[in-house]
C-alpha cells in the first residue's frame, strides 16, 4: 500500500508539474502572441488591430476557392475593396500584402481579443477610409467603392456553410501552399493547435450568428446582396445608427434609415466637433465609437494595444492633410486643364458670397472658420438646410448620447449614474414605461461593468463629449474633390450636380465605375431598362427611398447665379 501511495503521489506531483509547465508555457505564449511591434500613427490607422477580427488568416487566403459560392471567386473586387500595391503570393508569409487594404493581421481571437497562436484577419480604419480615384490609393479618404454591409452578410453566410470545417480550410491551404505543409513533430503539433482553434472559432462565430439572427434576421446571399430592397446601403455608405442602436441599446434598429457616406477622415483638427451632425466632441471618442459601432466588444476596447491603436488612428486623422500631405485634384490628374487665374478669382468671389458664411475659407495661415472661437459646432437646423433628416430623426436618436456615455464605466460612475437616472425619471414622467425599464436595466449594467472594470474602462469618456443635434454641422471644406459623393448620405454623385450646373439625378448606378475629375465626383451611370446590371455599377441608388433624399443644401440658390459663375465656382472648389 505504501508503495502504491508513493506511486500515486509521484504521478500526482508529475501531473502537477506538467500542468504548471503548460500553464507557464501558455502564459508565455499569450505574452508573445499579444506583443505588438510599435506602429506609427499611419500604420495603426491602416493595419492596426481594433478588435474587429473576423476570421483566421488561412481561411481568408483560401476563401475565394472554398467559399466561392457565398463570397464570389474574387470577393475583394466584388465588394469594392482596394488591392495593395505590388504582387504577392497567396500564403501566410506573404500577408498582409496579399490582403485588401484595410484587412490587418493579429493574434487576437474575434470577439474578446484574447491572444492566440493562430493568426486572424480583422478590419482596420482603412477598410472604409481609403480610395483610389485615379488608380493610386489615398489613405484617409472615404471609400468610394467598398460595400461593407453586403460583404458582412456574404461572410456570415459563408461561415454558416455546413461543409466548412477546420480540416477543409487547412487542407485547401496546404494545396495552395504545399511548401508549408507540416512534416516534423513541431509542425504537426502546431497544426493540431491550428485545427483546434479554427474549430473553436467556427463554433463560436456560428453560435453568435444564430443568436443574432433571432434579433437581426438572417444574412442575405447571392444576388440579394446587391438588391437595394434588401441591403439599401450600397457602395461607400454605412448604416451607423442601425449598428450603434444594436451595439449600445441591444435593440434591432432594422427600421433605421439613417444612412451615411463614409467621410473624409482628414484635417479633423479644423473642427471641435466631428460627424456630419457635430455630435461627437473628441477625436479619440469619435474613433472609439466608430470601432464600437463596427462590432468591437467592450472587453476588446479595453485592451491596451487596441486602445492605443484607437488613439493613434485619431492622431493620424488630425495630421492628415496638414503635416501629412494629401494630393490635390491637379496632383492626381496632371492632364486636367488648369483653370485660369481669372476663373479662379471669379469662383472665389462666388464662394465668399454663398459658401463662406457657413464653411469658412482658406488663408495662407490655414482655414478660417466662422465658428472657430466657439466651443460648440455651428449647426444649420434641418428645416433650413433641407437635406435628408433620417440621420437626426430616427427612433432612439434621443436615447443614444446618454446610453453611449453610460456604456463604458469611468473610475467614478456618479455622473454617469445621475444622467441615466435622469433619463429614467423623464421616461416615467412621459408614461413611457418601456423606455423607463430600459434605463433601469442600463443603470444595473453600468453598476455591473464598474465591478468588471474597477479602475474604469480605458476608453470611457465624459458625458459632454456626445450630443444630440437638430441639424447639420457647417464644417470646413478642404479637399472638396476627395469628399465625393456629396451630401451626408452620398445622394449626389458629383460636385457639378451639387452646385446646380447639372440636375441631381433621381436614380443612378453605383459601384466602381471610376472618378470624373471634370465634374469632380464619382461616375454614376443612369440605370437602363433592366436597372443597374453592369459589373462596374450594379447598385441602384434611388433618391425617393427613405434616407436617400438628394434635396436640400441649395447653395448657391437655384437661378440666382449664372452658369458661367457656377463653372468658375466649380473650378475654384476643385482647387481646395
Amino acid at each position: 500500500m505504501n508503495h502504491l501511495r508513493r506511486i500515486f503521489a509521484w504521478l500526482g506531483g508529475a501531473i502537477g508539474v506538467v500542468l504548471l509547465a503548460l500553464s507557464a508555457a501558455w502564459w508565455y505564449g499569450e505574452k508573445i502572441w499579444g506583443e505588438a511591434a510599435p506602429l506609427t500613427d499611419e500604420q495603426a490607422f491602416a493595419d492596426g488591430t481594433f478588435g474587429l477580427e473576423m476570421a483566421p488568416l488561412k481561411y481568408i487566403l483560401v476563401a475565394q476557392s472554398i467559399s466561392a459560392n457565398a463570397l464570389g471567386p474574387d470577393w475583394p473586387r466584388r465588394f469594392g475593396f482596394l488591392a495593395r500595391d505590388g504582387e504577392a503570393g497567396l500564403c501566410a508569409p506573404d500577408a498582409p500584402r496579399n490582403l485588401p487594404i484595410g484587412f490587418g493581421i493579429s493574434h487576437r481571437l474575434p470577439g474578446n481579443a484574447t491572444p492566440l497562436p493562430v493568426q486572424f484577419v480583422g478590419l482596420t480604419c482603412a477598410a472604409c477610409h481609403a480610395a483610389a480615384p485615379a488608380g493610386k490609393v489615398i489613405l484617409g479618404v472615404g471609400s468610394q467603392t467598398a460595400d461593407v454591409i453586403a460583404f458582412t452578410d456574404a461572410f456570415l453566410n459563408a461561415v454558416l456553410d455546413p461543409s466548412l470545417s477546420a480540416n477543409r480550410i487547412l487542407a485547401a491551404y496546404d494545396a495552395q501552399c504545399p511548401a508549408e505543409r507540416p512534416t516534423d513533430i513541431i509542425g504537426k503539433a502546431n497544426r493540431w493547435a491550428e485545427t483546434f482553434f479554427i474549430s473553436q472559432w467556427l463554433d463560436g462565430v456560428r453560435e453568435q450568428s444564430r443568436t443574432n439572427e433571432t434579433k437581426y434576421d438572417m444574412p442575405y446571399h447571392a444576388d440579394d446582396l446587391g438588391n437595394p430592397d434588401y441591403i439599401p446601403t450600397g457602395p461607400s455608405r454605412t448604416r451607423p445608427f442601425r449598428s450603434i442602436v444594436r451595439n449600445t441599446l441591444d435593440l434591432p434598429g432594422g427600421g433605421n434609415f439613417a444612412y451615411s457616406k463614409v467621410p473624409l477622415a482628414a484635417m479633423q483638427g479644423l473642427k471641435r466637433w466631428s460627424q456630419f451632425d457635430g455630435s461627437i466632441g473628441d477625436p479619440v471618442v469619435r474613433s472609439m465609437i466608430a470601432v464600437f459601432t463596427s462590432g468591437a466588444s467592450i472587453a476588446a476596447l479595453d485592451d491596451p494595444e487596441i486602445s492605443r491603436n484607437i488613439e493613434q488612428a485619431a492622431a493620424y486623422t488630425l495630421k492628415l492633410g496638414t503635416s501629412t500631405a494629401l494630393p490635390t485634384l491637379a496632383d492626381q490628374f496632371p492632364a486636367l486643364l488648369k483653370p485660369s487665374a481669372e476663373t479662379l478669382d471669379r469662383g472665389y468671389s462666388v464662394y465668399m458670397q454663398y459658401c463662406n458664411a457657413c464653411h469658412g475659407h482658406p488663408e495662407p495661415s490655414g482655414w478660417v472658420s466662422p465658428d472657430s472661437a466657439s466651443d460648440q459646432p455651428s449647426i444649420t437646423v434641418l428645416e433650413k438646410i433641407g437635406t435628408d433628416g433620417a440621420r437626426l430623426t430616427f427612433r432612439y436618436a434621443d436615447m443614444l448620447p446618454v446610453a453611449l456615455a453610460g456604456t463604458l464605466p469611468s473610475l467614478d460612475i456618479v455622473d454617469q449614474q445621475s444622467k441615466l437616472q435622469a433619463m429614467r425619471i423623464a421616461a416615467n414622467t412621459a408614461n413611457d414605461f418601456a423606455e423607463e425599464d430600459w434605463w433601469a436595466q442600463a443603470i444595473a449594467r453600468l453598476d455591473q461593468r464598474s465591478r468588471e472594470f474597477p479602475a474604469g474602462h480605458r476608453r470611457s469618456f465624459p458625458i459632454a463629449d456626445v450630443a444630440k443635434r437638430d441639424g447639420y454641422q457647417n464644417a470646413p471644406l478642404p479637399f472638396m474633390w476627395l469628399r465625393a459623393p456629396y451630401l451626408h448620405n452620398a445622394s449626389v454623385p458629383t460636385l457639378r450636380q451639387l452646385i446646380g450646373l447639372d440636375a441631381r439625378p433621381a436614380q443612378f448606378c453605383r459601384g466602381d465605375a471610376g472618378y470624373d475629375p471634370v465634374a469632380i465626383g464619382v461616375i454614376a451611370p443612369k440605370p437602363g431598362d433592366s436597372g443597374c446590371s453592369g459589373k462596374k455599377s450594379p447598385f441602384l441608388f434611388d433618391t425617393s427611398r427613405p434616407g436617400n433624399s438628394n434635396a436640400g443644401h441649395l447653395y448657391p440658390p437655384p437661378g440666382e447665379v449664372g452658369d458661367d459663375d457656377l463653372q468658375s465656382l466649380l473650378a475654384y472648389l476643385g482647387t481646395l
